[in-house]
């Protein structure tokens, strides 16, 4: 298990609760939910919990992380529904006030998995979303294959690099 955060600060109290609970076969690291720092299908699931709501672009959040998943894998997307709470914008700096299932499902769609029907936690007056999808097992040998076929196509080029297009 893999936690990532882009703060230092968050990361040390997250060892720190690791190691007292003496969970060895987890670890944190240092990151951007943007460009995960691992290869293409590191992770059996990936979880992305309450943290869309401040990005500046969910939906690329969403497709590296389908990246980072192996075929079969399962992301759960965790957040908030369409809510009014503008306070929420000014004194926790929340980009989007939720999200509709038909925006997250967009974006599941278009990272090429497929889409299950959401879980709602009902609040007053926040309610929790859990979106859950999952990268299917020939969309990803597809895209695996292809991407092999990319990296030989481009290793056998003898063309100059600055003449790849």
């Amino acid at each position: 298990s893999a936690r990532l955060s882009s703060s230092q600060a968050e990361l040390a109290v997250a060892r720190a609760n690791l190691e007292r609970a003496g969970l060895r076969n987890c670890q944190v690291r240092l990151g951007d939910m943007y460009q995960l720092p691992v290869p293409s299908g590191s992770f059996d699931s990936v979880t992305i919990h309450q943290v869309l709501h401040y990005a500046d672009a969910p939906g690329a959040a969403i497709l590296e992380a389908a990246r980072a998943l192996r075929p079969g894998g399962r992301l759960i997307v965790i957040d908030f529904a369409p809510h009014r709470e503008e306070s929420l914008r000014v004194d926790h700096a929340h980009r989007r006030l939720g999200f509709t299932d038909a925006e997250i499902a967009n974006w599941l769609k278009r990272a090429g998995l497929v889409f299950a029907a959401p879980t709602r936690l009902h609040g007053d007056p926040l309610t929790i979303c859990l979106w859950c999808a999952r990268r299917p097992v020939a969309t990803a040998q597809r895209r695996s294959d292809a991407d092999e076929r990319f990296s030989r196509d481009n290793k056998n080029s003898s063309r100059p690099q600055s003449e790849v297009s």
